[in-house]
């Protein structure tokens, strides 16, 4: 005790010369006679208050006084020391007292002391509270910083509730007992009750947040409710904490379950379903809704990529982000093929159409598979998988090669005179850098299909100072892998042997030594190199440095897609195949460049042919081929000598397919297989439809500068900035499509105060719309005004845009709009 006291004494002096410390019951003056305070004085007042105050002012008018006054104090008029004791305040040795005298706060607050009690019980609460307190502070403030420290919190309603949440979402209420423990609960059911609009006769922070909940719930739906608008704001900025996200997710799915969200939700309408971020049954009833209006074609693709759009802002959506990426890929791909006829082509006309239009169709189905399956919820997906598989496997694929096929049976040679063919590559793309001096490395990507080169290329083009262009080349027939590779050499011979391996200028092809030595002989003088991509992984850093430096041409090849697709017993992952080897040539282009290669090309040997599926049987030939001859056999091609076209065969002499040698082809028409045992049938290549022979040549470069870029979006709309109801809807607008050097933006929206105060609710929205239609660019966000907002009420506040995860200096403003906040606020805050 005696050191609280001598505690509350040093603080009463550090602000008072004189201090008197009244002692009624006289049970502290063993402690006054004891304390030492250097350069203070004690004296006793007992019956000789006149002669001390002369003293204290007279006398010794610069000294300080410690002035010990026992007993009861006489009456007011009778009081010598009265002013003293008004003027400088008094000093008692009560526990109360003391507390008061460490927190600096007023005579009068003693009764909120002691109101109070055991929450002093811990001294580590009360230094807290004592670092929380200000000076202006009055009892409902001060109320407020107690129970931020018993919950471990700011001094904000929001954050003490939140804190408060926090520990439901735990099943524990450590806080909580703390605070009924120190008579606090009264005052947070005030703030609940001023702020949130919560009344109840039985309060408990479980059915606080069920009302909040359910309070929210009701606004989705502009329906009525007694809960005010900051209970908006408060849980969208709880569960937009990263720290809290997975506490607000557990308490939000189990008060789904107890509030029946998942039947309800089933009799609202889809728009207000679609905007709900409060539980995770909205997203799965998104979901069932789109795969249902999808399948029947009830929906366009425009509106379902809005809607998945709008729902990147869930909490739940990268758990569900698969099955939000096969339906936007699904209902692109129905609406892709929605009355799809295979138009007249030539040579020239189909490659053109293929690859500006077709290929894309290719690309939706791959990366439909593809996230079908990584998502969990397949069987979801069943009817669509179904409708989706039909539409490219049964009408697209061989319709579109019925056409091409019609192009192929005209053709007495197999080249054109508008495309590169896969022959010429060497001269066309590689001998054209040479004679400008500039250093080549060409990538090889074993069954790189166009639409999937495609991809690539914009995955290339959104890196910084990334150049790339991307142009089809005509491949050879058959399009099979030791041909393909072949073709890609320097070459003024290509002969097929009747065991399918090929010989360049007289050179056996297959292997990279030999095509490291073809590559020598055909590059008059130049240093050359031919590697695989698994050697280069392992390369560091300064060998890769002397690959690059110590070498004109390298030649890197590069097996995934044809390693796993090749195999019946691996062809149903095809698709994953792809993705991984699109991220491994990402990657080892980025390295390259990264360590000196200016000028890289990216192509490949052949493309392929792909269906989830099954086979069905009439899409194997029943062609019969007289054996006689035959030297190889595949799914898509036969090889041997004196063959003969029969009824679903076509015959390809050497000259023909714009080869030399004397082995002739056969290829089964358009995208028929021919049924050979112990080889896959989903993924095939060989043949001569689009998706094999159409081969990707992508020319990349590194530029000097940074040339991406942010979209820009802003307010539009004609009515006046003028806010007069409880409620704001913003349209916003992408001024120009995404590209892959104008990036996306991410953006959090809500409405401030000019002290930066939020008075809203914040959305999230990201802005990577790609459509050329203006009318495709907009999105629109609602903002509930909570009580915050009275403050500013008759004045300017901003509606501000920011960068989600925002990291360096700055507060991450995008763009901020000034309106005039103008409205009658009622008692509720109704809107």
């Amino acid at each position: 005790m005696s050191d609280q006291v001598r505690d509350g004494l040093e603080r009463s002096f550090v602000k008072d010369r004189l201090v008197v410390w009244r002692d009624p019951e006289g049970r502290f003056r063993e402690e006054f006679d004891a304390i030492e305070i250097p350069k203070v004085t004690k004296v006793v007042a007992d019956r000789n208050e006149f002669a001390v105050k002369h003293r204290i002012l007279i006398e010794e008018p610069d000294t300080y006084f410690l002035i010990y006054r026992p007993g009861t104090p006489p009456p007011d008029e009778q009081n010598w020391l009265l002013d003293i004791e008004i003027g400088y305040g008094l000093f008692t040795a009560d526990k109360a007292d003391l507390i008061r005298s460490e927190l600096n706060l007023p005579l009068h607050y003693g009764g909120l002391i002691r109101e109070h009690f055991p929450f002093f019980a811990s001294r580590q609460r009360t230094l807290r509270l004592k670092g929380l307190i200000s000076e202006n502070d009055r009892e409902a403030e001060i109320r407020r910083h107690m129970l931020a420290v018993c919950a471990g919190s700011d001094s904000t309603d929001e954050a003490i509730l939140e804190a408060l949440l926090a520990e439901l979402a735990q099943e524990t209420d450590t806080a909580w007992a703390l605070i009924a423990r120190s008579g606090l609960a009264g005052a947070f059911w005030d703030v609940a009750q001023a702020r949130y609009g919560y009344r109840s006769d039985d309060p408990s922070v479980a059915d606080l947040a069920q009302a909040l909940f359910t309070g929210v719930y009701a606004m989705n739906f502009d329906e009525e409710t007694p809960i005010t608008p900051d209970a908006s704001v408060l849980l969208n900025r709880w569960a937009g904490m990263v720290t809290s996200r997975p506490l607000f997710i557990a308490l939000s799915d189990r008060l789904a379950e107890t509030l029946r969200i998942e039947a309800d939700l089933g009799t609202r309408p889809f728009d207000g379903v679609a905007r709900l971020q409060l539980f995770r049954a909205a997203d799965e009833a998104v979901l069932r809704s789109l795969i249902a209006r999808i399948d029947a074609q009830e929906i366009a693709f425009e509106e379902t990529r809005r809607v998945i759009q709008s729902r990147r802002g869930s909490l739940w959506y990268e758990e569900f982000r698969d099955l939000y990426e096969a339906l936007m890929n699904a209902a692109d791909l129905i609406q892709q093929l929605s009355g799809f006829a295979a138009p007249e082509m030539t040579m020239e006309t189909g490659v053109t159409s293929y690859t500006e239009t077709w290929f894309r169709v290719d690309q939706l189905y791959r990366k439909f598979i593809l996230h079908r399956g990584r998502t969990v919820f397949t069987d979801h997906l069943e009817a669509l998988a179904q409708r989706v598989e039909h539409l490219y496997t049964d009408l697209f694929v061989p319709r579109l090669n019925a056409a091409w096929q019609g192009v192929v049976d005209r053709t007495d040679t197999w080249r054109t005179g508008h495309l590169v063919e896969q022959r010429r590559f060497f001269e066309a793309h590689v001998s054209p850098l040479r004679k400008r001096n500039a250093k080549v490395i060409v990538i090889i990507s074993d069954a790189l299909r166009y639409e999937a080169a495609e991809e690539l290329y914009r995955l290339i083009r959104a890196q910084p100072r990334f150049e790339a262009q991307l142009s089809p080349m005509l491949g050879v027939i058959p399009s099979y892998t030791q041909l393909g590779m072949a073709a890609l050499l320097p070459n003024r011979e290509l002969r097929v042997q009747p065991d399918a391996q090929v010989r360049v200028n007289g050179e056996n092809a297959t292997g990279t030594p030999n095509r490291e030595k073809i590559l020598s002989l055909g590059a008059k003088g130049d240093a050359v190199r031919a590697v695989q991509a698994e050697d280069v992984d392992r390369m560091g850093k300064e060998d890769l440095r002397a690959l690059i430096r110590d070498h004109e041409i390298v030649y890197i090849y590069h097996n995934v897609i044809d390693s796993i697709g090749d195999s019946p017993k691996t062809e149903s992952e095809a698709c994953l195949a792809v993705e991984r080897a699109l991220d491994q040539l990402e990657k080892l282009v980025r390295r390259l460049a990264g360590n000196n290669a200016n000028n890289l090309i990216i192509t490949s040997d052949h493309g392929f042919l792909y269906q989830s599926h099954p086979i069905h049987q009439g899409d194997f030939s029943t062609a019969s081929i007289d054996a006689a001859g035959v030297t190889h056999e595949s799914q898509r091609f036969v090889l041997g000598r004196d063959l003969c076209a029969s009824e679903g065969l076509d015959l390809f002499p050497p000259k023909r397919a714009g080869l030399e040698g004397d082995v002739d082809i056969l290829l089964p028409r358009s995208i028929a297989r021919l049924g050979r045992k112990g080889k896959g049938s989903r993924f095939v290549h060989g043949g001569a439809s689009l998706q094999e022979i159409v081969v990707p040549v992508i020319m990349i470069n590194k530029a000097r500068r940074d040339d991406l870029e942010e979209v820009e979006v802003e307010v539009i709309g004609s009515g006046s900035r003028i806010i007069t109801t409880g409620q704001l809807t913003v349209r916003l607008y992408q001024t120009k499509p995404s590209t892959e050097k104008r990036k996306p933006v991410r953006l959090r929206i809500g409405l401030e105060g000019p002290d930066r105060t939020p008075i809203s609710n914040e959305e999230e929205r990201i802005f990577d719309f790609t459509s050329d239609d203006p009318r495709q660019r907009e999105t629109s966000v609602r903002l509930l005004l909570s009580k915050a907002a009275e403050t500013f009420n008759g004045g300017e506040v901003r509606l501000v845009m920011r960068r989600q995860n925002h990291k360096g200096p700055g507060d991450g403003v995008y763009r901020s709009e000034t309106f005039r906040l103008k409205r009658s606020f009622g008692g509720d805050f109704d809107i």
